[in-house]
């Protein structure tokens, strides 16, 4: 069985910051995984017929990598969503997400099943390896944290 990792970019209005679709090119399985989920409206574009949503990575839960949550889990109501330990506390906690300085965002209920602290690098290395890279813009402000 041969198969391989396909990346599908996503370049969100806010921050211009990135949603990744990871998915393998294989006849066995047809699952999909969605890293750090901003804009959603393009979402149902970019998902086939065939495809099977597995979850929700967040490499880090800054606002613009999770204010497409709530709309996922209104589409997805099922959909488990994998982060750190911290990554957890800030999904719930406008100081740590930073979305206490854009919207009024209450995020719903996240599963979170223990990972390893390796997370972040892992998904790093893959989006490295598929010669995508990760950055974020963040806007002036005078807002402390």
């Amino acid at each position: 069985m041969n198969s391989k990792l396909n990346v599908f970019t996503i370049v969100n209005s806010l921050y211009r910051s990135n949603t990744y679709i990871l998915s393998a090119s294989s006849d066995v399985d047809n699952g999909v995984w969605i890293v750090d989920l901003g804009d959603t409206d393009r979402l149902a574009d970019c998902l086939a017929e065939n495809m099977v949503l597995r979850g929700i990575l967040l490499t880090h839960t800054h606002y613009d990598h999770i204010y497409g949550i709530n709309d996922a889990l209104r589409l997805f109501p099922d959909i488990r969503i994998i982060t750190t330990e911290f990554g957890k506390q800030a999904l719930c906690s406008p100081k740590l997400n930073y979305s206490r300085y854009h919207l009024n965002v209450e995020i719903l209920y996240v599963i979170n099943p223990k990972i390893s602290k390796c997370f972040t690098m892992v998904m790093s290395f893959i989006l490295l390896m598929s010669k995508r890279f990760m950055y974020t813009r963040f806007q002036v402000t005078t807002k402390v944290v």
